[in-house]
């Protein structure tokens, strides 16, 4: 079941509403509101875009919003150094690297967005040419 999330914005004396569709409205954590948590614009190829959410108290998890739809992607361990999301019910997985971040679909077994990049990695990508 999925619930709307209904934010209100105020600037400069008007009140402006933004629906974002939320999966997991029982999952209590991916329907928190994003105050205190660190955002980073994700730009992807083909025009995708998404935004990571970090807790600086908490690692164990991001938000991830996706297609106006936010994600509670919690922390798997790798061997590699890679660092791995994944929301097992939806059956998202953000990996990112230094280089790049990827979003998969493992249920489907196939790739969402690809070539991902937050302002860090894009000046790290520009200084590496």
């Amino acid at each position: 079941m999925q619930k709307f999330l209904t934010a209100s914005l105020v600037v400069a004396g008007l009140t402006f509403s933004m629906s974002f569709n939320t999966a997991h409205a029982n999952d209590k954590d991916a329907e928190l509101a994003t105050a205190g948590h660190v955002s980073a614009l994700y730009q992807c190829d083909l025009g995708d875009k998404l935004t990571v959410y970090k807790n600086a108290g908490d690692n164990s998890y991001v938000n991830l919003r996706w297609r106006n739809k936010m994600y509670r992607m919690n922390r798997q361990q790798t061997s590699t150094g890679a660092e791995r999301f994944e929301n097992k019910p939806d059956g998202l997985v953000l990996i990112s690297i230094p280089s790049k971040s990827m979003l998969f679909d493992s249920k489907k077994g196939r790739q969402l967005a690809n070539e991902c990049r937050n302002p860090e990695q894009t000046r790290r990508l520009a200084s590496s040419k």
